[in-house]
């Protein structure tokens, strides 16, 4: 997925929830709103990290704070 494709993204009445890989995902809320989290467990429990929003951050702004967070960077 890159920026183009998030910007053109259509909001449903449901919340679309999008696997981008390492344990990033998109949220895509009915009311339009775009928000990324990081699915990590955490002694045995899903736990999840709000990373941003689109469009106040990029999605390679968004990559980049998840390496961070995971310490990978």
């Amino acid at each position: 997925m890159n920026d183009l494709q998030l910007k053109n993204l259509k909001p449903t009445d449901k919340t679309q929830v999008r696997h981008l890989g390492k344990g990033l995902y998109l949220y895509h809320l009915p009311n339009d709103r775009k928000v990324f989290r990081y699915h990590y467990r955490l002694d045995g429990k899903l736990r999840k990290y709000m990373l941003g929003e689109y469009p106040q951050m990029t999605l390679a702004a968004i990559r980049k704070e998840l390496e961070r967070v995971r310490g990978t960077d």
